[in-house]
């Protein structure tokens, strides 16, 4: 199964309709991704209901965050579609929109 999950992702950043429909159509992988995805969504919820604290949320995912949201923007796009949520991840959305932009999503203050 791991050599089938790397060829999938290794076809591209998922990009199109038919990357999408290969992750989907692969319940572990999907499940993979979603989860993970699920989770940095929760992140970004505790860090704006301030039950987490953002720079040490900062230190610790920042990467991972951020490599998330734009290697799978095109899934997260094709989800919303599927469901017709334009909601469905959006704090994970404006979390690394922020972070990108080298600021707090909790107070707009620069990271330093």
């Amino acid at each position: 199964m791991e050599i089938e999950f790397k060829k999938i992702l290794d076809d591209g950043d998922v990009k199109n309709k038919e990357i999408y429909e290969k992750i989907v159509s692969n319940r572990e992988l999907n499940t993979a991704i979603r989860t993970s995805l699920s989770t940095l969504e929760t992140i970004a919820v505790a860090i704006q209901e301030d039950c987490v604290s953002e720079e040490f949320m900062y230190l610790s995912t920042h990467s991972l965050t951020l490599y998330m949201e734009a290697k799978y923007k095109a899934y997260i796009n094709a989800v919303r579609g599927d469901y017709n949520d334009p909601q469905i991840f959006i704090e994970l959305e404006k979390l690394a929109t922020a972070w990108r932009s080298r600021t707090y999503l909790s107070t707009g203050e620069k990271i330093l």
